[in-house]
């Protein structure tokens, strides 16, 4: 006796259609497989793969990009607001140069811009100031792009 392969029903060896639902029956034996699987291979291969990808993350990241990993908003030295250095972040002009002058280049100089307060509290002076330094530069060429751009338009429009 075998079984129809569509609804699972039994089918006689001498009947050629399914009385359940009428689909044609293949009386073939039908073949069984057991398959296995070894997991720790599998497991093995994902941890090479996720010591590969830290290794990646780690070359890409330079060291004097990285965020503290001591508790980054905890001051390092204790300062007063009074005491703490002033370092500009050029946060509203890389806001006004992103939306006005040229979106792609403008995007980095708010990033830099936002890391400057963050390793101010985490008391990284230095690298607040390297931060504020390229929110600077990345805020430079979005205006920069953003008129160049302004004037070939309209030198092209003539």
């Amino acid at each position: 006796m075998t079984h129809c392969k569509y609804c699972g029903n039994a089918v006689d060896s001498d009947m050629t259609s399914c009385p359940s639902c009428g689909a044609q029956v293949d009386h073939q034996e039908s073949k069984t497989f057991n398959v296995t699987i070894d997991l720790s291979e599998i497991t093995h291969s994902l941890r090479q793969t996720n010591e590969g990808l830290k290794d990646i993350a780690e070359a890409l990241v330079p060291d004097d990009e990285s965020e503290p990993q001591d508790n980054a908003y905890a001051p390092k030295e204790n300062w007063s607001n009074a005491e703490m250095p002033r370092i500009k972040n050029y946060l509203a002009l890389s806001i006004i140069s992103t939306v006005c002058c040229c979106f792609p280049f403008g995007i980095p100089a708010i990033i830099y811009g936002t890391l400057v307060n963050k390793r101010l509290k985490s008391g990284d002076v230095d690298g607040a100031k390297k931060a504020s330094k390229r929110a600077k530069m990345w805020m430079l060429i979005a205006v920069i792009a953003g008129v160049l751009a302004w004037i070939f338009y309209t030198i092209g429009n003539q």
